[in-house]
């Protein structure tokens, strides 16, 4: 009856009736039941409910009734503002802080390796610069050839990464959605991310002197 329902981990929800889950919770295997009876021990009450959800009309302000079961003891009471704000406190902020760090993380990184990448590309063709300067090539020619360098291996690692997320994330644990919204602000960030790791390939080519072509 239901579909792709996770948390916000990502981890399955399974639904069920309330007898159910009680005896799924407190109920123990027959071997425990037998060695908690050995030592005396009290049978634990399994007639309990974490939570109620009431549905209120819609002329029934949510603040008064909230506050007038707050009166009764043993009992908390939470709003759907007060539970959306809860929740995205101590849950959604939480969990996009960790993402934020990780990824940022991982950007830092994967921009220190595509700098590193073009930087040796670029020195193994120090000599190949050298006689483009020398027969007269501007540096806006050089420069877009470094560029277009590194946009290419992050577009087509980008292509890549993507392609095998989308065929292989039905067999991951954890469910994956891939808006496409967030699609292209990741390949936005790898344009970026490439454009600023091929800064150090195009400063060491500028400064190639032409007449390095000439020696042997």
């Amino acid at each position: 009856m239901t579909s792709g329902v996770v948390t916000l981990s990502g981890d399955s929800i399974v639904y069920m009736t309330l007898r159910d889950a009680q005896q799924l919770q407190f109920d123990l295997a027959p071997s425990a039941t037998r060695r908690e009876a050995a030592r005396g021990a009290q049978r634990t009450q399994t007639d309990l409910v974490n939570a109620v959800v009431a549905r209120l009309s819609p002329d029934v302000p949510p603040d008064e009734v909230a506050e007038i079961m707050r009166r009764w003891k043993h009992l908390a009471v939470l709003t759907d503002g007060e539970q959306q704000l809860l929740l995205t406190r101590t849950v959604i902020e939480r969990a996009s802080r960790q993402l934020g760090l990780f990824m940022g993380i991982l950007t830092v990184v994967s921009a220190v390796i595509i700098a590193l990448i073009v930087y040796t590309l670029t020195m193994d063709k120090i000599r190949e610069i050298a006689t483009l300067k020398l027969i007269g090539a501007p540096d806006k020619v050089i420069v877009g050839l470094i560029l277009q360098q590194a946009l290419m291996m992050g577009v087509f690692s980008f292509w890549i990464g993507a392609t095998l997320v989308y065929f292989f994330k039905g067999w991951l644990p954890l469910a994956i959605v891939m808006v496409p919204s967030d699609i292209a602000s990741l390949f936005g960030v790898v344009i970026a991310v490439c454009l600023l790791a091929s800064t150090l390939g195009v400063r060491a080519a500028l400064r190639v002197d032409p007449g390095r072509a000439l020696v042997g």
